[in-house]
């Protein structure tokens, strides 16, 4: 189990909830295996630059790595301070990672990106992003047997394209199948 805390350090080892990192771009990046956990504290996280995780950070079908709001807490993603770029803001583009509680907040493209085999979006809410809220798939990563689940997605808008483009929720190019979107919710975006 990794931690994660807005009181937390990145030099720290991140292994206890004593020794927490500072944010979860360190997380993704430490040795993680199938069935590891992060634990995101509560509060209000801002950056700078995406979350995702490294290329051999991967779960297994019913062993997935958990990237979680710690019970009872909320952790906000603020992207804000982002610069304008195409990147998303958390970019799950991995197999069997189930991402749970977290909101989303003001990235300068969408705010979640489903990559990969058997991803699980739980819980989360994604608003005020300059492009979809959540998005699987794409030209170049395709997204299958994803499950997103009791998920929130509002005010996203992309003001480049005049509000031509800001879906709540977006399974459209590289939407690959058995991808099951389950008691979500979307108003006051820009674009269906």
């Amino acid at each position: 189990t990794y931690w994660v805390a807005t009181d937390g350090n990145d030099s720290n080892n991140g292994t206890s909830s004593n020794t927490p990192f500072a944010t979860p771009h360190k997380a993704v990046t430490a040795a993680l295996a199938p069935g590891d956990t992060i634990y995101i504290r509560g509060g209000t996280y801002s950056f700078n630059s995406r979350i995702i995780p490294g290329s051999s950070k991967v779960g297994a079908a019913g062993n997935p790595i958990k990237f979680w709001a710690y019970p009872g807490e909320l952790p906000v993603f603020d992207f804000d301070t982002m610069p304008e770029s195409s990147d998303k803001g958390l970019d799950i583009r991995r197999n069997y990672w189930h991402v749970k509680g977290i909101e989303v907040k003001n990235a300068p493209d969408s705010g979640i990106f489903v990559g990969g085999l058997g991803v699980i979006i739980e819980g989360c809410v994604v608003h005020d992003c300059d492009n979809d809220g959540l998005v699987i798939g794409s030209s170049s990563s395709r997204g299958t047997n994803a499950l997103i689940l009791n998920c929130d997605s509002y005010r996203n808008y992309q003001v480049g394209s005049g509000g031509n483009n800001g879906d709540g929720f977006a399974a459209k190019v590289g939407n690959g199948s058995g991808n099951v979107f389950k008691n979500c919710r979307a108003w006051d975006n820009a674009d269906d």
